[in-house]
């Protein structure tokens, strides 16, 4: 866990990251909003899809996380690369 003077930092931090995002004049934000909503999303293979949905029928935790881990690792690895 991080020292308490990180964490306080980290949290001032996301609070005015969170009070310049949701406050001030509306179109700056609108098109910040915008200029996110428009990138499209990396596609992930078919396989994997079919992969995390066999993962997401499991009903015990413990089994979903199992599953899932090896798919999120592999793409945890592609977005270091």
């Amino acid at each position: 866990m991080a020292p308490p003077e990180q964490r306080e930092r980290f949290r001032a931090k996301v609070l005015e990251e969170l009070v310049a995002d949701g406050t001030g004049p509306r179109e700056p934000r609108r098109q910040k909003c915008a200029a996110t909503a428009d990138r499209k999303p990396k596609a992930f293979p078919e396989s994997d899809v079919k992969a995390a949905r066999a993962c997401f029928a499991k009903k015990d935790c413990d089994a979903l996380f199992a599953c899932l881990k090896p798919l999120m690792d592999k793409h945890m690895a592609k977005k270091r690369n």
